[in-house]
C-alpha cells in the first residue's frame, strides 16, 4: 500500500485548502449529493440510503458466538502498529471491512453530516499510527440475501460514495472485493498481504482470518479510540474448542447471517457441542455432490444427539429433529468457497502493500 502523502493530510484547520477540504466532504455539497444521487460508484444508476443491516431478530447472532469463543485479548492498537514496526521495521497493514464501518457511523449524532465527520475522525486516529489500511468494500457477487435482507448487486450508496471521497482525499488505499469484504479480508490475511483483519462481523472467523481485530473502542479510562479485541486462531481453538470449521457449525445449526433460523429447537450450546466432537470438520470436508456422504453425515448427528452414544453432548437430545434439507449445500458454500480475488489479484496486492 502507497504510502500516505502528508499534503493530503489536513492538520492544520487554519488553512484555506482544509476548510475547502471540510466545505466539500463534512458540509453538505449539493453537487456532490445531486452527483452521488445520479450516478452512483461505478456507473451504477440509482443509489439508495440504506437500512441498517442489522434486524431485531439477527443482531444477536455474532454475541452468541462471541460468549463461546470469548472476547479475546485487549490489546493497545498502538502498540500491535509497535511490535510490527520493530519486528519486521515496516508499518502494521490490516485490512478493514468498510461496510461494519458504515454501519456504525450511522449512529454518529450532532452537528452537519455526523455519519461523515465521525468518518473522518477515525481516519485521523488511524493516522497517527503505524498503520498501512486497506478498506476493502462489497463487490457484486456476494449472496443475495444476508440477514434476513436482500443484498443486490449493482446498489451504491450514498454513504459508501462520501465515504470513498474522504479516503482518497486521505490517500488510503481502496480494494473492491468481487464477493463480501468479510471473506476478501480473510482471504488477504491468510495470504500475508495484511498483518490482521478489522471488523466486527464474525464471518471474518469463519473465512478462515487468523488475526482478527474488532471493538476498537477506549479503554475503561476514556472514550477515545485506543484498544481493540484480538482474535487469534490458535488461541481461539485452543481456548474454546472451536475451529473456522466449528464456527461454521454452529452458525448453520443455531443462526447465522445466511440462515437466521437454524434447526429448530438448536441453540448454540448443543451447536458448539457438535462443533468440538469434530462434527464441522467433517462436515466441510464432503465433496459438495456427494449425496451420500451428506446423508450420513446427518443421520450420524442426528444419532449421537438422540442417544448421546459417544457422550459428545451434555445430555441426550431426543426432541432435537434435524430437516432432510439440512444441510443447505448453498449457505455452506457461501462459508466454505465464497467469492473472493483470484492469485493474479492477490499478488498485485501484496505489490501494493510491499511498496508501501
Amino acid at each position: 500500500m502507497h504510502s500516505v502523502p502528508l499534503r493530503c493530510f489536513p492538520l492544520f484547520f487554519g488553512t484555506i485548502k482544509v476548510t475547502l477540504f471540510l466545505q466539500r466532504l463534512i458540509l453538505p455539497n449539493p453537487n456532490l449529493l445531486k452527483s452521488a444521487r445520479r450516478r452512483g460508484r461505478h456507473g451504477h444508476s440509482r443509489v439508495r440510503i440504506p437500512n441498517p443491516p442489522f434486524s431485531n431478530t439477527t443482531a444477536y447472532i455474532p454475541n452468541r458466538i462471541y460468549k463461546e469463543i470469548g472476547s479475546g485479548k485487549r490489546v493497545a492498537l498502538a502498540k500491535l502498529a509497535t511490535d510490527t514496526f520493530t519486528q519486521k521495521e515496516r508499518p502494521f497493514r490490516i485490512a478493514i471491512d468498510t461496510s461494519i464501518w458504515l454501519f456504525q457511523i450511522q449512529s454518529g449524532k450532532g452537528g452537519t453530516n455526523p455519519a461523515l465527520r465521525t468518518f473522518y475522525y477515525r481516519l485521523l486516529r488511524l493516522m497517527q499510527l503505524s498503520i498501512h489500511p486497506l478498506f476493502v468494500f462489497d463487490g457484486p457477487h456476494k449472496p443475495p440475501f444476508k440477514r434476513n435482507k436482500r443484498t443486490g448487486p449493482g446498489v451504491a450508496t450514498i454513504p459508501g460514495f462520501l465515504a470513498r471521497q474522504l479516503l482518497r482525499q486521505f490517500g488510503y488505499p481502496i480494494h473492491d472485493a468481487p464477493g463480501e469484504a468479510e471473506a476478501e479480508c480473510a482471504l488477504l490475511q491468510r495470504k500475508g498481504v495484511v498483518d490482521a483483519v478489522m471488523s466486527e462481523d464474525v464471518d471474518t472467523l469463519m473465512f478462515g482470518s487468523r488475526l482478527t481485530l474488532r471493538n476498537w473502542s477506549g479503554d475503561k479510562k476514556g472514550k477515545e479510540r485506543t484498544h481493540v479485541d484480538v482474535h487469534d486462531a490458535v488461541e481461539t481453538k485452543a481456548c474454546s474448542g472451536l475451529d473456522r470449521e466449528g464456527m461454521i457449525l454452529v452458525a448453520m445449526m443455531s443462526g447465522g447471517d445466511y440462515v437466521p433460523a437454524g434447526i429448530p429447537g438448536c441453540g448454540p450450546k448443543i451447536a458448539c457441542e457438535a462443533a468440538r466432537a469434530g462434527f464441522g470438520a467433517d462436515l466441510c470436508q464432503i465433496t459438495r455432490g456427494d449425496r451420500v456422504a451428506y446423508d450420513a453425515w446427518r443421520d450420524r448427528l442426528s444419532h449421537e444427539l438422540a442417544t448421546n452414544e459417544s457422550k459428545f453432548f451434555r445430555t441426550k437430545h431426543a426432541a432435537l429433529k434435524i430437516p432432510e434439507t439440512f444441510p443447505n449445500r448453498q449457505i455452506l458454500k457461501y462459508y466454505t468457497h465464497p467469492v473472493v480475488s483470484n492469485d493474479e489479484k492477490v499478488e498485485e496486492l501484496r505489490s501494493m502493500s510491499s511498496h508501501g
